[in-house]
């Protein structure tokens, strides 16, 4: 390196070398051997755009995986507990209608954020999270009911 930028001198057996260095434009010149330069399109555009992937395609026995779907669940009970906590304060309406109504919110909420990544080049849709997402909205509903109702469920229906 000389002066911020890598010394070029005689044939050093580079194929490429870009320094995306051009500041404007649609093309990275090749400082290399070849004159092969790089288009940057003016959008980008997946080859191929999962939307949803399968849960048996995500599947992985490792750390990363089971972090990933800890963090789907537990990112979803507080949606859960404080959205049924909302409603029971605002609406007058049978629990159990709350319940299925803050379900079904987390649902579309979940199945929302998951449709919008999969249009984000840096994103990835997953049925998989969608689940996890479910769950964790049932398990704080399960918990605001334990904390509400702690002694009977039945009589408040």
């Amino acid at each position: 390196m000389h002066e911020g930028t890598p010394s070029v001198s005689g044939d050093n057996g580079y194929i490429a070398l870009y320094l995306f260095d051009e500041k404007k434009g649609t093309f990275v010149y090749n400082r290399g051997s070849t004159n092969s330069h790089l288009m940057i399109p003016e959008t980008f555009t997946p080859l191929r755009r999962i939307v949803l992937s399968s849960p048996q395609d995500d599947f992985r026995w490792n750390l990363s995986y089971f972090r990933d779907v800890t963090i789907n669940i537990v990112g979803f009970i507080p949606f859960g507990f404080f959205c049924a906590a909302f409603l029971c304060r605002v609406k007058r309406l049978r629990i159990s209608t709350i319940y299925l109504t803050v379900a079904i919110v987390g649902l579309g909420f979940s199945l929302a954020i998951e449709l919008i990544q999969a249009y984000i080049p840096t994103r990835y849709s997953d049925l998989t999270d969608v689940i996890c997402n479910i769950l964790g909205t049932i398990m704080g509903l399960i918990i605001f009911h334990k904390a509400v109702f702690p002694f009977s469920a039945a009589a408040h229906e």
